[in-house]
């Protein structure tokens, strides 16, 4: 397509400095599996030879006149890798790290590496240096965008230690944040060493991972190293990616002096305009798989329509996916991203705000809808219930719900030697607490450490109760689940949410774990499970949910179970096309819709 790129970036600058250029730009923020997937590369020779990475970034720069630039990728795998990471790939050619840093011995052995000898990191300095003597002399390939230390300090510590670790161990937290603030500074010092001066001039901090704490936890453990990375390059614009839910910290996010910020469809525009758009150039934010990977270029030409008249008026907007451009994405409806910004971001139609009902252009739910509120008459009976316990089961109800893990197993030890009985216990005492924590995480009045806290006490808990339930014969439960994270996709923070909320109401849980091929699953039906449930953050495991499903009805057994899906990379459009029973937009719904699944039998 034919694009003045150069007016473009001018008015990207002009969009940053919270002016309203003649037109409102647009920037798109493509990774490996667009790219690779684009030129019919597979995903690990992408990643592992510097001529195919140029082969496909090439062809989409000229095929969009320069609007995505070249610029070296491999994942999340550099900084870990630098700090000591192993490094290893899926099937499908996806980078993962495996966590190691379990102890503070660990913790101490972090050096600064080698720069020229550190793994992935070198890899990625050399295919910059591959990449600037590949391409013709007068276009730029950039070298900015790195992994905040946050999101280190999660990939080597793994999330959900790390989201624990804040609440009891902050120390611990802190200094390894710390650690890795220093990698960080000297990696992008090494890019500003190796970059033109005119072509280094901003720092892109990525950290999805951010999303999950409160405002407070926020300003404590991340806003920090923010700070230290930004300021250590007091010439360079401050760009953030974050795309997820960022409603809770959009504050924290402009205390930082965040200058642009990418951020992610899940946020209201309208809020996060009020909230920070006279302080921060919002950079955002169509739907990158309901609209842009799944949509007609008219859906796009609407969704982006939509954005400018909302965080248009005043200056500050950018037009981007809501994320990074997903695998499979049409080059058509990037082109009809493009022209509606041509379309409808002139100066002089970028009005007043506008008061459009933006999730119905996303093709998504109304996130701002509040839940129905509990029946004054169930609360009273919660209360009732809570003043009829013993001291010591209200104890460890309220050990459960404060995520107390260290005392728990003596209270429920207290318990059952005053011969409470551990059904009744489990149903009337654990399981609500559980379900209470449910219902502030879904409110948005606790977040990810502190359900996590209350997911690791009820382990603690269980591993006294479970040895006692085994041997009863009238033990009592909502359903069995199998749940795992599917084959090629290796992540579990939001696979263990959904097993928290589940135990909470009552579940018998069956975690397949993570890289589950199709027949874990099946194993997990042949032996009693009657729902399961699958999650996948990485497109290109997507494949994978149907093969199970497939192999499902091969085996027979595809009427005696429910189906449900979730996860990053899935929308209920894709559910719909492979069969599942339903899409689960979060957790707090799959328990919903598992209970209901049960409800009907």
């Amino acid at each position: 397509m034919e694009y003045d790129a150069q007016a473009n970036l001018e008015r990207l600058q002009s969009a940053i400095a919270l002016e309203t250029p003649d037109q409102v730009p647009v920037f798109l923020h493509a990774t490996g599996p667009f790219s690779a997937g684009h030129s019919d590369i597979g995903l690990y020779d992408y990643f592992h030879s510097p001529e195919l990475m140029y082969q496909a970034q090439n062809y989409l720069y000229h095929r969009f006149s320069g609007l995505i630039p070249f610029m070296p990728d491999l994942g999340p795998a550099p900084e870990p890798a630098g700090i000591g990471a192993e490094i290893t790939f899926t099937d499908d050619g996806v980078p993962w790290v495996n966590e190691f840093v379990e102890t503070e011995e660990d913790l101490e052995k972090l050096s600064l590496p080698d720069v020229e000898n550190a793994g992935y990191l070198t890899r990625m300095l050399h295919n910059y240096r591959y990449m600037r003597n590949r391409v013709d002399f007068d276009i730029p390939v950039y070298f900015y965008s790195v992994m905040s230390p946050w999101a280190i300090a999660a990939l080597i510590r793994g999330v959900s230690n790390l989201m624990t670790d804040i609440i009891s161990e902050p120390v611990f937290v802190h200094k390894l944040v710390q650690k890795c603030t220093e990698l960080e500074i000297m990696w992008l010092k090494t890019m500003q060493s190796e970059v033109p001066p005119k072509y280094f001039n901003r720092i892109l901090l990525n950290d999805d991972l951010a999303s999950f704490v409160s405002l407070e936890q926020f300003r404590e453990f991340i806003l920090p190293s923010y700070q230290e990375v930004y300021s250590a390059f007091p010439g360079c614009q401050r760009w953030y990616h974050n795309d997820g839910n960022t409603t809770a910290i959009l504050e924290g996010i402009a205390e930082a002096g965040i200058q642009c910020f990418h951020f992610g469809y899940q946020v209201d525009p309208a809020h996060i305009k009020k909230a920070i758009g006279d302080r921060v150039c919002l950079m955002g934010s169509i739907p990158p798989l309901q609209i842009l990977r799944e949509g007609t270029p008219e859906e796009v030409d609407e969704a982006v329509k939509a954005v400018i008249q909302i965080i248009g008026p005043g200056g500050g907007c950018v037009i981007s996916a809501g994320g990074y451009l997903a695998e499979g994405t049409p080059l058509a409806n990037l082109e009809a991203m493009v022209r509606a910004c041509e379309k409808y971001g002139k100066r002089d139609q970028v009005g007043t705000l506008s008061t459009k009902v933006w999730h119905a252009s996303y093709k998504i739910k109304d996130p701002t809808k509040a839940a129905p509120a509990e029946p004054a008459a169930t609360q009273a009976a919660v209360a009732e219930e809570k003043d009829e316990l013993s001291p010591n089961l209200v104890e460890l109800q309220a050990a459960l719900i404060q995520g107390n893990f260290r005392s728990i197993q003596s209270l429920v030890e207290t318990a059952v030697a005053d011969d409470v009985d551990p059904q009744w216990m489990l149903q009337e005492v654990m399981i609500p607490a559980l379900d209470e924590v449910g219902r502030r995480f879904s409110a948005g009045k606790i977040f990810i450490p502190e359900m996590m806290m209350s997911a690791k006490a009820m382990k603690e808990a269980l591993e006294v109760l479970n040895p006692i339930l085994a041997s009863a014969a009238d033990v009592k439960s909502s359903g069995v689940f199998a749940i795992g994270t599917v084959k090629g996709d290796l992540h579990d923070i939001g696979k263990n949410i959904v097993i928290t909320m589940l135990q909470g109401s009552g579940f018998e849980v069956i975690d397949l774990g993570v890289d589950c091929p199709a027949e874990k699953y099946i194993h997990a039906v042949e032996n009693g499970a009657q729902l399961i449930g699958m999650s996948a953050i990485l497109t290109t495991t997507l494949e994978q949910m149907e093969k199970v499903i497939q192999l499902l009805e091969t085996k027979g057994l595809r009427d005696k179970v429910k189906v449900l899906v979730g996860g990053a990379a899935v929308t209920e459009n894709f559910a719909t096309e492979i069969g599942a029973d339903a899409y689960c937009e979060d957790a707090g719904e799959g328990v919903i819709k598992a209970k209901e699944f049960m409800e009907a039998e």
